[in-house]
């Protein structure tokens, strides 16, 4: 398979994985212009705990404050980038992928979402 379509395949189920988690770090969509960098947009303000809160006004970064949020192609890159270092996803030989040999792209996404939520 191909790894660019493996990677589109595996951006689009996190997407999905992603909308359904309560504790993504957002930015408003104010911030993007013309839904530049956003690859996720969802229509209600996100959620982050004080210590969240506390860290990014450290930071200098904005808090979402509009009533639809974006999470960007940046955030799920950089938290694919963790994943991969950490967990060596199979590369099957034949078209059919073995139970074992798709588990490991199972922990990839799981290891990828529970980044994001850490965000």
């Amino acid at each position: 398979m191909d790894e660019g379509l493996v990677r589109r395949c595996l951006a689009v189920f996190l997407l999905l994985i992603c909308s359904c988690c309560v504790g993504l770090q957002y930015d408003s969509l104010e911030n993007y212009s013309n839904d530049d960098g956003c690859a996720l947009i969802l229509n209600s303000p996100g959620r982050t705990s004080a210590y969240d809160y506390t860290y990014n006004l450290l930071r200098g970064s904005q808090t979402p404050t509009g009533s639809q949020m974006c999470i960007t192609y940046e955030a799920i890159n950089r938290a694919y980038y963790k994943a991969r270092k950490r967990i060596n996803v199979a590369q099957p030989h034949t078209e059919i992928w073995k139970p074992e040999e798709l588990a490991t792209v199972g922990e990839l996404l799981l290891d990828i979402s529970t980044t994001l939520a850490q965000m």
